[in-house]
């Protein structure tokens, strides 16, 4: 006989015990599990490893049976500290377990089932996928329960973006998930966290319509809030730009493609911003050409497009502020900051023209030009001098 005895086989036990131990349950559960552990150590020793996962399953069975839940979270949490360095044991556990989360006589009872759950495939590697969805069903409870605090710190640890026993569509699903919930806390750090672990070059492939929308969506949420127009107007046109079905319809398309024009008009004058607007009134006529844009939204995109002082208020500026878009996201500060960016942007392309055709022109000539007074016009000339939009010699 070997000196060495690394595995034994207790099949003819175990297969002899599991009937008896389902018998004795109906009378005594304790009993039935007293019967069955010492039968699981001996497994457990000898690296008999089938074994020890039937005899594991069975004992998370008989608990289940008898509908003794807090005996079976009991039993789960006995199984996790003896079985933690065997994957087959804990995995099937984990797997069995899981199934009666739907079995559950209430929500109390599925939350505590969820909890063990939770620490028993927390910081396995092997169980990543199903600790990652365990956290999410159980975030959701949170979230119904009115908990959004609790919500977020149940899901905001889970790094999704790192496992590979999930397919890139659950990922994204997830990551969709931690924003959408940090935005309804109000937590814009996380948010911006959040967002830049969703791989953008994958959601615009095909299947993805639909993640790629929620997505953009929800970055125009957040950047409403950090009053940032031109990242709004970049989700917008992101989303104009997504294949059309049932669900998504060219009328969404050109509501997206508004308003994008819209919030890029309301951006600040950069070369990107410069390049996107040209590159939005050419596609007017070619990849949207069969849209039906607002033509007062179309209108203030052309005036911009030229190199023409814009009269205040121009044609159609009435109905382009009073568009649906403003309204969507924006608080009514949110709201007022947007209209107040859009006429700074209106005096800063009127004093760009004016540069263009003037190297020397008095404040009193200027002001009249473009229907400033002189203290309006030395607050604008001042401010795009410092940031270097216009050189002022």
């Amino acid at each position: 006989m070997s000196t060495f005895e690394g595995k034994k086989e207790f099949t003819a036990e175990v297969q002899a015990a599991l009937p008896e131990a389902t018998a004795l349950s109906q009378t005594s559960l304790e009993d039935a599990i007293a019967l069955i552990l010492p039968l699981e150590k001996k497994c457990r020793v000898n690296n008999d490893h089938n074994n020890l996962r039937e005899v594991s399953l069975h004992l998370v069975r008989l608990c289940r049976n008898v509908n003794d839940w807090d005996k079976l979270n009991a039993m789960l949490s006995l199984i996790n500290k003896r079985s933690s360095q065997y994957k087959s044991t804990l995995t099937a556990v984990v797997a069995e377990a899981s199934e009666y989360l739907e079995q559950v006589p209430s929500v109390a009872v599925k939350v505590d089932l969820l909890k063990t759950l939770k620490e028993v495939t927390d910081g396995k590697i092997y169980l990543e996928g199903e600790s990652a969805k365990i956290h999410f069903t159980l975030a959701k409870i949170y979230e119904d329960r009115g908990d959004l605090t609790e919500a977020c710190n149940t899901i905001q640890d889970v790094h999704v973006e790192t496992y590979g026993s999930l397919t890139r569509q659950q990922k994204a699903e997830y990551i969709l998930e931690q924003i959408r919930l940090n935005l309804l806390k109000k937590d814009y750090i996380r948010v911006a966290i959040h967002s830049r672990k969703m791989n953008q070059k994958t959601i615009e492939e095909a299947g993805f319509e639909d993640i790629k929308i929620r997505f953009y969506k929800l970055q125009i949420e957040f950047y409403t809030h950090e009053r940032n127009s031109w990242e709004i107007a970049q989700a917008y046109y992101k989303i104009a730009n997504t294949k059309t079905s049932e669900t998504f319809t060219t009328e969404n398309v050109q509501a997206a493609l508004e308003a994008a024009i819209i919030y890029l008009l309301t951006a600040p004058r950069d070369n990107h911003q410069h390049d996107m607007l040209h590159r939005v009134k050419a596609s007017l006529t070619a990849t949207f050409k069969d849209l039906t844009v607002n033509v007062h939204v179309v209108h203030a995109l052309q005036l911009f497009a030229k190199d023409e002082i814009i009269v205040s208020p121009f044609a159609g500026q009435a109905e382009f502020l009073s568009h649906t878009t403003w309204q969507l996201f924006a608080t009514p500060e949110e709201l007022s900051f947007f209209y107040d960016e859009f006429a700074v942007r209106v005096i800063e392309h009127n004093l760009r023209v004016v540069a263009k055709y003037y190297e020397r022109i008095s404040l009193g000539r200027l002001g009249a030009l473009i229907k400033l007074s002189r203290d309006d016009l030395e607050h604008h000339l001042s401010n795009m001098s410092y940031t270097g939009a216009l050189v002022v010699g």
